[in-house]
């Protein structure tokens, strides 16, 4: 509750400002329009930090001060306004200095919020349970936020830190963050300040540190690590002031200094002819890629083409300017020229070169140039010359259908020492080549699992852990030193579950690592159901996934045979070997040989599945972690191959189950259904200690002949699993056959 109070005489013009947040109250008083002080008191409890906020305001009317209705007239300090006005308005001075293209002008101009009311700050406050530092407090009354108050991040409002928007962004660039003990992502310790959004900038990150302190100070991370602190946000705004100064400064020297447009243009064309060396040459070439004119770059770079660059001018100057924007015809034809011009191997620069080659070739990729795979196709010559080339030549042919000379790039790369081979073992753009056996010799070899459609690296020690639901971490780590994906999938996976205070941040890397892994792996090997894999942490679970392994295999969302089909060959992937619940609904088996290996499986269900023509168990009898079965309309007579396991519940309605003494004394039984078959003898039931539902529904059994059965139920201690609901009420359902109901 926060409430504001003014005084006003002939000499005077005064404000008095009580906020109660949970057991404190923090006062703000001084001269209207100023910031004023601050006090905060603690008490034993909230309703004793009423009661003091009661007595002062009251307290306060009898001096003669009167309550403001408008909460939206709090004071604003005229110089912090004054402040902000001046660094936004520099900050559009400078981009106005810089951008030429009108567009890009609207986009990138910074943008002030209208003021923030003071309920707007009570929010914030109470969700952080304790009063704002003061200097942002001004600041919000300023402007409640400011787009594009640095490239692209915006200086946060209340709304931003309400909606959940600032934790979406930092989400979003924490990966690419360096590790470092000051983790500035931990929301438990800061309250984020300037935000880059989308992660478009990854380079500065402010936040109040939070301490006990009134004012806090603002910490500026750079790549994760900490490279300033400021005493105050006023502090930051001023360094943002000096910062807008130096950059006009250096613009507007070298703009002094610098050749009109039409002099650039006139060199560049051959209009005049361009000096042999000295400034004037290397300041035209410089400003090259400044021409928006496709036209003017056409003629300049056939000028250029045939006026033999050396490879000083090429690296040093044409191509060390400013770069226009990415895909924009000025960067098209400046592409151009740089694959046109050939350096020779024993140039100094021709390393240089190829390294520009390499980064014009990703940008091109992902802007979809026209004349990509022209210059894929004069890049390829130098594929051994630079270890970068491989990758991304790889990609584009991929792209163009070229998947064999994609490989021969990858293999390249693979030959001269490519340092992020790894990385090319999981690149989704790679497509096709991704389960290629050709490809899989690229990378280190490991023992493997499975005769699916895709491998994994793997050693019983692993399996044997694993399987206890144990050496989860070792694992992940041992698939990474493998140089396998599935490694970071897993380990990512497990900080979701076991990092509280980075729950938000390692849930989202999670899910990021598995649809990369899904996109690359999974979905080239199982295009028709790939679609339906889920992550553990999503809602739907048809097919989910836990550390990269398939947890639950459900076909309820499969609509065709094809499919099903699809879904079945799945079962024999090393990714399903410790699937927890099976259901392949639609299926039609002969027999249970699919599962034999399954040995993780604790719930089947068969009651969709066509098992009419499956006679026997005996593949299950290795299981020893299984909980639920339903075999259901199977022709199963023998119960012996699963009476050892830990079941629950068994559901073996309209079967040839005849036989229950191998179910005699089962520990943990409590769950039994039996409906339409031919059992006549149910004395080996009654030596079941836990059991305590029963289904009997036509079945030859007579009303005293399941008597002793009610009795003994009345006495049972049922067992509680996920296996059935909790809740659960002893009952017999019972009918015999032929009878009426």
């Amino acid at each position: 509750m926060k409430r504001y109070l003014e005084y006003r005489d002939d000499k005077s013009e005064k404000f008095w400002e009580i906020n109660v947040s949970g057991s404190s109250h923090t006062v703000r008083f001084g001269k209207v329009g100023a910031r004023g002080q601050s006090k905060t008191k603690e008490f034993d409890s909230a309703e004793e930090a009423q009661k003091s906020a009661d007595r002062l305001i009251a307290s306060k009317k009898r001096k003669g001060y009167a309550e403001v209705a408008d909460s939206s007239a709090a004071p604003v300090d005229r110089a912090f306004k004054t402040l902000v006005e001046d660094v936004i308005a520099a900050m559009r001075t400078t981009i106005s200095e810089q951008e030429r293209d009108p567009e890009m002008l609207e986009l990138m101009m910074p943008k002030a919020r209208p003021p923030a009311t003071a309920e707007d700050i009570s929010r914030v406050e109470e969700a952080w349970g304790r009063p704002l530092p003061p200097s942002y407090r001004d600041f919000l009354l300023v402007a409640n936020g400011i787009e594009n108050a640095k490239g692209t991040h915006l200086l946060l409002g209340t709304s931003d830190q309400l909606d959940g928007w600032a934790d979406e962004q930092i989400d979003g660039m924490s990966e690419f963050w360096n590790e470092s003990d000051d983790d500035p992502f931990d929301r438990e310790a800061i309250l984020p300040l300037l935000v880059p959004e989308a992660g478009m900038g990854i380079r500065d990150f402010l936040a109040f540190r939070k301490s006990d302190d009134e004012e806090m100070t603002i910490v500026d991370w750079d790549n994760g690590d900490p490279i300033a602190e400021y005493a105050d946000l006023t502090s930051v705004l001023e360094h943002f002031l000096e910062l807008e100064s130096a950059v006009q400064a250096t613009h507007r020297a070298e703009r002094d200094a610098r050749l009109s447009d039409e002099e650039v243009v006139a060199f560049l064309t051959g209009q005049c002819p361009l000096p042999e060396s000295g400034e004037v040459r290397k300041q035209a070439l410089h400003r090259f890629r400044e021409i928006k004119d496709p036209g003017v770059v056409r003629k300049a770079v056939k000028h250029l083409s045939e006026a033999g660059l050396s490879s000083h001018d090429l690296m040093t100057d044409l191509f060390g300017g400013s770069h226009p924007r990415v895909g924009s015809e000025a960067w098209l034809e400046g592409v151009a020229l740089l694959f046109a011009v050939k350096v020779p191997r024993d140039d100094p620069s021709f390393g240089s070169w190829t390294r520009e080659l390499n980064n014009a070739l990703n940008r091109a990729y992902t802007c979809r140039a026209p004349a990509l795979e022209a210059w894929a196709d004069i890049a390829r010559e130098y594929v051994r010359d630079n270890a970068y080339l491989g990758h991304n030549l790889a990609c584009i042919y991929v792209r163009s259908g070229r998947i064999e000379e994609a490989f021969q790039m990858c293999q390249a790369a693979a030959d001269v020492g490519y340092p992020q081979l790894k990385s090319m073992r999981t690149d989704s753009d790679l497509g096709p080549l991704l389960q290629d056996d050709r490809f899989l010799a690229l990378f280190p070899k490991a023992d493997v699992i499975g005769t699916g459609r895709t491998q994994l690296p793997w050693n019983e020690e692993h399996a044997a852990a694993l399987d206890k639901g144990e050496g989860v971490e070792a694992f992940g780590q041992w698939l990474v030193d493998e140089g396998h994906p599935l490694g970071e999938v897993v380990l990512a996976d497990l900080e979701a579950e076991t990092e509280p205070k980075k729950k938000s941040k390692a849930k989202n890397r999670a899910r990021k690592l598995w649809k990369g892994y899904v996109d690359s792996v999974l979905a080239p090997a199982y295009p028709l159901i790939a679609n339906h894999f889920t992550h553990f942490l999503e809602g739907e679970h048809y097919f989910s996934f836990h550390y990269g392994l398939l947890e639950r295999f459900d076909t309820f969302r499969l609509s065709t045979a094809e499919e099903r089909e699809e879904a079945l060959a799945l079962l024999a992937d090393p990714h399903a070997r410790f699937v927890r619940y099976l259901a392949p609904r639609g299926a039609v088996l002969d027999d249970l040989e699919l599962v034999r290996n399954l040995r993780g499986l604790q719930r089947i269900n068969f009651r969709w599945t066509d098992i009419t023509q499956v006679t026997s168990l005996e593949p299950l009898s290795e299981h020893r972690e299984l909980r639920a079965l339903d075999i259901s309309n199977s022709a199963v007579a023998d119960l012996e191959p699963v009476a050892k396991m830990p079941m629950i519940q068994l559901y073996a309605q309209h079967t040839k189950v005849t036989d229950l003494s191998c179910l005699e004394d089962h520990p943990t039984l409590s769950n039994i259904k039996l409906d339409e078959t031919d059992v006549r003898d149910i004395e080996p039931l009654l030596s079941v200690p836990h059991l305590c539902r029963i289904g009997l529904w036509d079945t030859p059994l007579t009303e005293e002949g399941v008597a002793p059965l009610k009795k003994h139920i009345q006495d049972a201690e049922p067992l509680h699993h996920e296996a059935i609901m909790d809740g659960i009420k002893p009952w017999v359902s019972h009918r015999q056959v032929g009878a009426e109901d």
